[in-house]
């Protein structure tokens, strides 16, 4: 935690996240969530993956909808993956927008 007198607008706070990024994780998956190339995955592999990857569209979801969130360069690399505690986190917020209710 950062003393109230240091934290503005301008400046950056940065933290370690454990993981793997999430394009890291489906490099190797074609369309239909399909193993391709030479290393076809285990069935707990593609059930690992089915899970995660509702987990990302509820998250993106309720970001965009609920929260009224916009991440402006939200991609397989900018969303770590940590299999150890299931956690996924959002990374490189730096721009970050919502959209204006109509008026």
């Amino acid at each position: 935690e950062l003393p109230q007198p240091l934290l503005s607008e301008s400046l950056l706070v940065e933290t370690w996240v454990e993981g793997t990024t999430v394009s890291s994780i489906f490099i190797q998956v074609g369309e239909g969530l399909r193993q391709v190339g030479p290393n076809v995955g285990a069935p707990s592999d593609r059930v690992h993956k089915v899970k995660l990857c509702r987990t990302l569209f509820d998250m993106t979801m309720k970001m965009f909808l609920r929260d009224n969130l916009i991440h402006g360069d939200l991609h397989g690399g900018n969303v770590m993956h940590n299999p150890a505690n299931h956690l996924v986190t959002v990374i490189d917020c730096g721009l970050v927008t919502g959209v204006l209710p109509d008026a």
